[in-house]
């Protein structure tokens, strides 16, 4: 180890599982003489795990007054943890160390010099957090009222308070099981109260009942099914983390026997952790006693204190000299190098050890081992991944190698896999690297996880050569290597971009908008810009642009997502941000945000607002629509509406080019004088004859003719009108109609004269006047009435159009006069519609209609009538 000149024993310290780096703080619960302890007071020490001095935080307070010294390492990092006092520290799964402070503020840094913050709430800041512990995603504290508080995500953080925990005092230690390994789903906690454990959750807590108690020490496995519990007189219980079975239960030392009388703390007990979920190691200091599984104690000496940390499948041994990892000897190894083994395994390997002598007994040897070579080469394979000896790994790989040349038909797919994770496994133990784990906790996290702990150590070229090997995208070590770039460099702005699109430019899939932001939080405004501009997705972009200030661009990059939520998004965005005047020019700028704009403008109701964007943007028609829009959405004054469009109109005729709308405006005020007039003249007469004028329809979908002068204008006004009233189910209600429906209604109240005049006066074309009329006299059963309107003249929709509309309204008598009068061509079909078997078929015959005639034969139930058909169509 190469910290050789620390004093471990007068350290708080937190070792990151899987291999991770080790953090050291002065433990202010000890006296220690000044400048004795290696490590400035105030300072939070980050070492690898050979020891080696990769970072440092700083912890400011007014005890504390050190200046910042820069760390000797790949790896700059210099943060302040906030308050007077750290309670305690721990690792997460992804090197993030948690650091918690009495006051029950929360910072939570990597090894890249990043950090966030959260509070644990007033209780913690009342009573203050006394004892902290931690797991992969979370931690709990336990606080000076003795409440306990948890937090299930640190990225999420939701400060949980145990309900019912009534601990009557302090423990005497305590331990957590993490929620993926509880039946729950949510931490529990075991506290040594008393003679007794309890154990609680967010729910409820519950006494164990134990009598053995007190305990000094509780560990829990790491698939959290089994529980450690050493007791104060050395006594070590274990037991499920149910408390319902005890599986074993003695004393690891003898007091008589195995503690140096010299020594002052070599019966002190530093640590208590699993080795695996197979054995229990405890630290004496000095010394390291395994228990087995059975009771049996291996003891394991060392040249100063230990301390252990637990892992997955095996314990980590660290002291000032050296680091260790302690774990159960798999099968396969024994199978291979037990002494005496005569397994297949061992055979094969003795046989390569043979080759290696260039003995002939090697193939006398192999082929001994007949139908058990495959169990043979797979044993030596798995053997090599648990192997740490580089040296032997390979002669077990090559003694499974040289038994595949007698068994060609054995599938490679282990040996390749098992070659390929062991040329990285070495690679991320090495020295330089210093991630001491084993193969399972290799394959327990995500290849991108490891690729991850390189990139936080900066080691940019091994984690690309890495992916590289392992063909996986190499996109996130470009994005850590770019960020790392700006943080670190002192060059200008265009000199940094050319250095990162020089090495990023060729990177296919590659998203800018991290590096991005990372110019951004470092004040390069202008490098952040020219990034973004080579991210390929324009939604991405948006709201990293917003933030800078770069508002036109954003929309721009909006309006080319086509995404509308984000155009919306982007356009609330700026008018919250900048002066008014300033939005109106970036909205004008750009035609579809244009008009998005003033479709909400619209919709939302801020008129004062569009005839502001209007008058800026010297849109007259813009201003005078959105002023007739708000008079009838707000104005219930006839007279003022009527007003207000003979100004809109006398505005619009001033340009040529708006004739059209001019007399829309027009025809719009003349339509509710006329409405009005109706109004007076039918209100009390309809009264008191109580005719119902239902089934008004809509009208608004029959063809009109193109340019006529019953246009209306660009807005929907029979939408925005506010009816008189409030009703526009009233049968005498006109105003608020549109022309069509005016004259719809006009019709259905039997004013026949007046809506004749109504079609002269707005010029409403003669096939619409038509159609309008023809619809309402079927649905008001004027058949007199529909009788004279289609004899006037010869109607310009033709007669079959009076015939559907009967058929359509089951009117079948009537119907069929019309269909007397149409063509000889439609008439079969019109009257197989209405049953008339006997007139469709004189009618097909007419007009020799050979296939009408087939389907009346195949339709009519009448036999003189079939066999008539079928004469006829012989005869043709």
């Amino acid at each position: 180890m190469l910290w050789s000149d620390i004093d471990l024993t007068k350290f708080k310290m937190a070792a990151a599982p899987y291999g991770g780096p080790i953090a050291l703080i002065r433990d202010h619960d000890q006296l220690v003489e000044a400048e004795d302890t290696g490590i400035p007071d105030g300072i939070i020490a980050i070492f690898s795990p050979t020891g080696k001095k990769i970072g440092q935080v700083e912890v400011p307070a007014y005890l504390y007054n050190y200046s910042y010294i820069t760390p000797p390492s790949l790896i700059p990092l210099s943060l302040s943890c906030d308050g007077i006092d750290i309670v305690d520290f721990g690792w997460c799964l992804e090197e993030k160390l948690v650091c918690i402070q009495n006051d029950g503020n929360v910072r939570i840094i990597d090894l890249s010099g990043d950090s966030s913050s959260f509070s644990l709430g007033k209780d913690a800041q009342n009573y203050s957090v006394k004892s902290c512990r931690f797991w992969d995603y979370g931690f709990v504290v336990i606080l000076g009222n003795l409440d306990i508080v948890s937090i299930d995500n640190l990225y999420e953080p939701k400060p949980t308070t145990f309900k019912d925990s009534n601990l009557p005092s302090f423990p005497h230690c305590w331990q957590i099981i993490p929620p993926q390994n509880t039946l729950s789903g949510h931490v529990e906690v075991l506290l040594s109260i008393g003679n007794t454990i309890i154990t609680a959750d967010v729910s409820e807590s519950q006494d164990q009942f134990l009598q053995q108690g007190p305990f000094s020490h509780i560990s829990v496995s790491p698939n959290g099914k089994l529980v450690a519990l050493l007791q104060s007189s050395g006594k070590l219980q274990v037991i499920t983390s149910d408390f319902q079975k005890l599986y074993t239960e003695s004393f690891p030392i003898q007091q008589k026997n195995d503690i140096d009388s010299t020594s002052t703390s070599s019966n002190r007990v530093y640590d208590v952790s699993w080795c695996g979920n197979d054995g229990v190691a405890i630290s004496y200091g000095l010394f390291v006693v395994l228990v087995g599984p059975f009771g049996g104690v291996v003891k394991l000496e060392f040249d100063s204190v230990s301390y252990l940390v637990q892992e997955i499948d095996s314990v980590r041994i660290f002291n000032l000299y050296s680091h260790d990892i302690l774990s159960k000897v798999s099968d396969s190894m024994v199978s291979v190098f037990q002494a005496g083994s005569t397994s297949p395994a061992a055979l094969l390997y003795d046989a390569y050890d043979h080759l290696q002598n260039q003995s002939a007994k090697a193939d006398e040897i192999v082929r001994n081992i007949g139908p058990s070579l495959g169990k043979a080469i797979d044993t030596c394979i798995e053997a090599a991944g648990f192997e740490l000896n580089v040296n032997f790994q390979q002669n077990l790989l090559k003694a499974s190698s040289f038994g595949k040349t007698f068994l060609p038909d054995h599938n490679p797919t282990k040996f390749v896999d098992m070659c390929s994770n062991l040329k990285v496994l070495n690679t991320i133990r090495s020295d330089f690297v210093g991630l001491y784990i084993t193969l399972e906790q290799f394959h327990s996290l995500p290849i991108n996880s490891w690729i991850l702990r390189l990139l936080n150590r900066n080691m940019h070229f091994l984690a690309l050569k890495i992916c590289e090997y392992l063909k996986i995208s190499t996109a996130e070590v470009y994005i850590h290597w770019a960020i790392s770039k700006i943080k670190q460099s002192n060059k200008d702005d265009d000199t940094l971009y050319s250095i990162l699109t020089s090495k990023l430019q060729d990177i296919p899939s590659l998203s800018y908008v991290r590096i991005a932001e990372a110019a951004r939080l470092s004040g390069r405004e202008r490098l952040t810009t020219k990034l973004l501009q080579l991210e390929p997705i324009s939604a991405n972009k948006v709201p990293l642009l917003l933030a800078i200030g770069s508002h036109a661009l954003s929309l721009k990059e909006s309006v080319n997502s086509g995404n509308v939520e984000l155009i919306y998004l982007v356009i609330l965005g700026i008018f919250n941000e900048i002066p008014l005047g300033d939005f109106f020019r970036i909205i004008g700028s750009n035609r579809v945000a244009s008009l998005m704009f003033q479709k909400y403008c619209k919709q939302e109701g801020k008129f004062s607002l569009l005839k502001s964007f209007y008058f800026q943007e010297d849109e007259l028609f813009g201003s005078i629509e959105s002023t007739i829009i708000q008079d009838f959405t707000t104005e219930s004054d006839l007279e003022a509406i009527k007003k207000n469009l003979n100004n809109a109109g006398l505005s619009l005729s001033k340009n040529s080019s708006h004739y059209l709308e001019t007399k829309a405006l027009s025809n719009e005020v003349k339509l509710i004088n006329v409405q009005q007039k109706l109004e007076s003249e039918v209100e009390t007469s309809l009264r008191q004859r109580a005719i119902s004028a239902n089934n008004l329809g809509d009208f608004n979908d029959i063809p009109q003719k193109s340019g006529s002068e019953s246009g209306s204008l660009s807005i929907s006004l029979n939408n925005q009108l506010t009816i008189r009233d409030g009703d526009n189910s009233g049968s005498y209600v006109f105003v608020g109609l549109t022309l069509l429906q005016t004259l719809a209604k006009m019709i259905n109240l039997g004013m026949y004269s007046k809506a004749s005049s109504l079609k002269s006066d707005f010029n409403i074309p003669e096939s619409t006047f038509y159609w309008i009329k023809l619809r309402c006299l079927v649905r008001r059963k004027d058949f007199i009435e529909l009788d004279k309107f289609c004899r006037l003249k010869k109607p310009p929709i033709g007669y079959v159009a009076f015939a559907e509309e009967l058929i359509s309204n089951n009117q079948f008598q009537e119907a069929s006069r019309y269909i007397s009068l149409c063509d000889n061509v439609s008439k079969p079909n019109l009257y197989l519609k209405i049953g008339f078997m006997h007139e469709a078929a004189e009618s097909a015959l007419l007009s020799k209609n050979i296939n009408a005639l087939k389907r009346i034969s195949t339709l009519t139930s009448d036999p003189t009538l079939k066999a008539d058909i079928e004469a006829r169509l012989s005869s043709m």
